[in-house]
């Protein structure tokens, strides 16, 4: 009886080492450090007349993890009546958050944008978007910090 006394603090003592260690071997199973801040590049759309136009994203200095704060974007958007519309927007987001891969999807006021941070500083990934009735997809990016 003494033995079983003995066992069950000892169980409940690795338990909860184990639950206080986990934090920290998730964050150390985690892919290199995404570096953080500004990453510009341009974006490739498809169709007839090709647009290349312009795309920033910003990660937060001191979140943790990393997550987007800030969009900017230039897209050409086509009309239903056959018309293009340049699109230029720029909006600070408290945003997606970036999972062990460094990858990303957020979708709000008629944007669709996913993609993937590297280590190395480089970011790639596709956008639709939506203004109105005007709109475009299959849109590509990529960018380097």
């Amino acid at each position: 009886m003494t033995t079983r006394m003995q066992l069950i603090p000892a169980a409940l003592l690795a338990a909860c080492a184990a639950a206080a260690l986990a934090p920290a071997t998730a964050a150390a199973a985690q892919a290199p450090a995404i570096r953080r801040g500004t990453y510009a590049g341009r974006t490739a759309q498809p169709g007839t007349t090709p647009f290349a136009g312009a795309i920033s994203l910003k990660l937060g200095l001191f979140s943790t993890p990393a997550r987007i704060v800030r969009l900017t974007l230039t897209t050409r958007l086509a009309c239903p009546d056959g018309t293009t519309r340049e699109d230029r927007s720029s909006s600070v987001i408290y945003g997606p958050r970036l999972d062990r891969a460094g990858r990303f999807s957020h979708v709000a006021d008629g944007l669709e944008l996913s993609g993937r941070f590297r280590a190395n500083g480089t970011a790639s990934g596709t956008l639709a978007r939506t203004v109105g009735d005007c709109s475009i997809a299959g849109v590509s990016w990529t960018a380097r910090r």
